[in-house]
């Protein structure tokens, strides 16, 4: 075993079998020909492949990128010298390997640039002359689920995972243009009717199956959202996950870079959590509302970054909503730094450990994006008097593109809701949905509908309620 520092010199005696304190004080045998020497006596012959230091993880690569350059760390350590570094990768098409050459005592190797949304995996192996090998990471070795380093050559402001799950039989696939690889865990997930949005959703058995997405574009971006619809069957105690995305294999909540669970220690609290993990900065949202078997809930997890000059650098946005979209609860935590990257697989309905191992549930409509999907942001007017009437001023600039603020004012506290509507009437986008106290606010709207995607040049509705009071204006968005 190796270690960077010597023991601590002392001039306390040495004891041969004796102890202080609780355990066995004397020990019960027989000693013969006890020597020590202040140098190594004797050489000792180890037969031990080469040491990987360390590999570089590359971050998601831009599509302009030309080449992605993968560099390793290695030493003899106790055995024969290295004859050789190799660079295995596959880009989706099968495993290609490259030898990695020397350079101020770092190995490197390229491979050279591929197309948007390529996923690729890599891991590295070391020889010496012995023919002993290592492999970095260790897990790239394994035959059932092996983990590998990965990256991806990822688009700004997309999706990247959409699980609609409207085979209705068979194998679940992704829709995203990462096409991600989906696995099931365990026995087959079965499909239900009873579905949240569209036809059909799938169902975890509580026993021993779940979703994994191995990809490098889940949770890797500086800000993403998190949005599915989950039904509980059963309730457990403890803590049961709904998602999870590990920075080392899981034992328990704090060594995940995200998740969304629910737990309760006794049979009536059962509660939403939603945590970010990294650098010993845990940031977890726990919602005040319960949830119950058999009823659909709409949640929405979303990291971003925060307005220059505040407190902190990012925050959390959690969001419970039932089975109508209708918001139960929002809350929202601050924190510095952003969760780790990791390429450790996203698991659904499974955790490892002492918790409920498998999460027994159905699921819809789980999507992840790369971005902060909703830009709304409300900031409270402190420059108006405080309003004694409701009003809903028009949109500033007007025409607009590509963002407009909204300022409305309430006289009482109560539920507000600002919608914006094409000319059909179909809604566009939720701007507020939420309790707010007595005041005059701003609200800004940035052309973008409920899955962020930019609408078409036109003419849009922006209705204000609160309470028994509603008001309608328009607005253009001019491209």
């Amino acid at each position: 075993a190796g270690r960077n520092n010597p023991p601590d010199k002392t001039s306390y005696p040495m004891r041969i079998g004796k102890n202080v304190g609780d355990w066995p004080e004397f020990i019960h045998g027989q000693f013969d020909a006890i020597h020590v020497y202040n140098y190594p006596a004797a050489e000792i012959s180890v037969d031990a492949p080469p040491t990987i230091c360390e590999v570089s993880h590359l971050t998601n690569q831009p599509e302009s990128a030309t080449e992605y350059e993968i560099t390793a760390n290695v030493m003899q350590g106790l055995g024969t010298p290295v004859t050789s570094v190799t660079l295995h990768y596959n880009k989706g098409n099968g495993w290609q390997d490259t030898p990695m050459t020397m350079g101020n005592d770092i190995y490197s190797a390229t491979i050279l640039q591929q197309s948007l949304y390529t996923i690729i995996n890599y891991y590295v192996t070391a020889e010496n002359e012995d023919g002993l090998i290592s492999i970095y990471p260790e897990e790239a070795a394994l035959e059932e689920n092996p983990y590998y380093l990965s990256f991806a050559i990822e688009e700004p402001q997309t999706q990247t995972l959409a699980l609609e799950f409207e085979e209705g039989s068979g194998v679940t696939t992704d829709s995203s243009s990462y096409s991600n690889l989906v696995v099931i865990g365990g026995s087959d997930i079965t499909y239900s009717t009873d579905a949240a949005v569209g036809d059909y959703s799938i169902v975890l058995n509580g026993v021993d199956n779940y979703i994994e997405i191995p990809s490098p574009v889940l949770f890797s971006s500086e800000e993403f959202s998190v949005d599915l619809w989950y039904k509980p069957i059963e309730l457990r105690k403890f803590w049961s996950f709904i998602l999870n995305k590990p920075a080392i294999q899981p034992g328990w909540w704090g060594e995940n870079t995200f998740e969304i669970i629910y737990g309760a220690w006794d049979d009536s609290e059962w509660k939403l959590t939603a945590g970010v993990y990294s650098d010993g900065e845990q940031t977890r949202i726990t919602m005040d509302s319960t949830i119950a078997v058999d009823n659909w809930y709409h949640i929405i997890a979303e990291f971003r970054k925060a307005p220059e000059g505040d407190a902190f650098n990012y925050y959390l946005f959690f969001e419970l909503r039932d089975s109508n979209d209708v918001l139960i609860q929002k809350n929202y935590a601050g924190r510095n730094n952003p969760p780790d990257k990791t390429s450790y697989p996203m698991r659904i309905g499974k955790n490892v450990g002492d918790w409920p191992e498998f999460i027994h549930g159905q699921f819809d409509a789980i999507h992840v994006y790369n971005y902060a999907v909703s830009t709304v942001s409300i900031d409270k007017d402190d420059t108006s008097p405080i309003p004694i009437e409701y009003e809903l001023s028009q949109n500033y600039p007007n025409p607009f593109n590509p963002v407009t603020q909204i300022r409305f004012s309430i006289p009482v506290q109560e539920k507000v809701r600002i919608d914006v509507f094409d000319l059909l009437g179909r809604k566009i986008k939720t701007l507020v949905e939420t309790d707010m106290t007595r005041g005059s606010y701003i609200v800004l709207w940035d052309g973008k509908d409920e899955f962020g995607s930019p609408v078409a040049t036109g003419i849009y509705l922006y209705q204000l309620n609160a309470g028994s009071f509603s008001r309608v204006r328009k607005m253009i968005l001019l491209k």
